[in-house]
């Protein structure tokens, strides 16, 4: 659990390595489903076929999580940079 302190870059520092962990972790999920999700079923393959919709909004959302985080780390960096810079 992340403490708050009076420092608001000591917050910031556990925050900014959390999420760049997240980022590379996003990047191996949307590889690793994107190789499972792209082969094509011997059997059931309109059921297979009907869930595609699903796994295209699963993926975008996926990867708009990943842009999302770099904002985030992009700030806090900025933020973590500032701080450190006005000491």
């Amino acid at each position: 659990m992340i403490k708050t302190s009076k420092e608001p870059a000591q917050t910031a520092r556990p925050l900014l390595l959390i999420n760049g962990g997240l980022i590379i972790f996003d990047i191996l999920w949307c590889i690793t489903m994107s190789n499972v999700w792209s082969g094509k079923p011997a059997a059931h393959e309109k059921v297979w076929h009907q869930f595609d919709n699903i796994r295209t909004v699963t993926m975008i959302l996926s990867v708009l999580n990943i842009f999302l985080r770099a904002v985030a780390v992009f700030f806090l960096f900025m933020f973590v940079k500032a701080t450190s810079a006005s000491r």
